[in-house]
């Protein structure tokens, strides 16, 4: 799979925060069998046809998989008949996908991003697909984003944001009792790292590091209210 950098920075938070759900829920499924689908009321649209990839061994999604482009359709007219006999609309299809997977994206990000992907399937806020051209911005992201806006500065850092920072910054982590310090990456998703004075070396994935992190967390914040409680006293 392959991502694109968008102009946006809402609405890019709000692609990887919805992908990023959407997989880690599918992950959690008892089996993948295509029934999983109608069980999570997930809907499904007529015709649909994979095709062979080109270049790789799999299968893809391509505008002629479906009736018609919906790069091109309106994505408020209600065009697409589905397996059920409904016809909808993409913004109708992309509701009803969102339910299933709500949960895990407000887990994994916050409350401001899942209203703003729920905002955008109802069409009360825009998405690219809404721009008759494709916006300037786009040709020059990295120049032209503009990540200090008000409604940015004020969604606070997910947890993983918090340690892949701390990763790249090699700065000190504390998981039970110890203290590691990053050594290097190795691959896209586990942290080779080196304990503080000992210098043994230990490896973490980003999800061991978020969840021990933040159990350390909880333990200091308990700590101090006991302190607090028994200086009270």
């Amino acid at each position: 799979m392959t991502a694109d950098f968008t102009p946006d920075p809402a609405l890019m938070l709000a692609t990887c925060a919805f992908v990023a759900g959407a997989i880690q829920t599918v992950l959690s499924w008892e089996n993948f069998d295509l029934r999983q689908l109608n069980r999570n009321r997930i809907p499904r649209v007529t015709p649909f046809r994979l095709r062979k990839h080109s270049s790789r061994r799999g299968w893809r999604v391509t505008a002629d998989s479906l009736a018609q482009s919906p790069f091109v359709a309106d994505t408020n007219a209600a065009l697409w008949k589905m397996r059920d006999g409904r016809i909808l609309s993409l913004r109708a299809i992309a509701a009803e996908t969102l339910s299933p997977f709500r949960r895990r994206i407000r887990r994994i990000s916050d409350s401001n991003i899942l209203e703003h992907i729920a905002a955008v399937f109802a069409g009360n806020a825009r998405s690219l697909l809404d721009f008759a051209e494709r916006p300037e911005t786009y040709d020059d992201v990295g120049r032209t984003i503009d990540w200090g806006r008000r409604r940015m500065r004020r969604w606070p850092r997910s947890k993983y944001e918090k340690v892949i920072h701390r990763v790249i910054a090699r700065e000190p982590m504390r998981v039970g009792q110890k203290r590691y310090r990053v050594d290097r990456m190795n691959g896209w998703y586990q942290v080779d790292c080196r304990e503080v004075g000992t210098r043994r070396r230990r490896t973490f994935n980003l999800d061991e590091l978020v969840r021990l992190s933040d159990t350390n967390k909880k333990l200091s914040v308990g700590r101090r209210k006991v302190t607090k409680a028994r200086r009270s006293k």
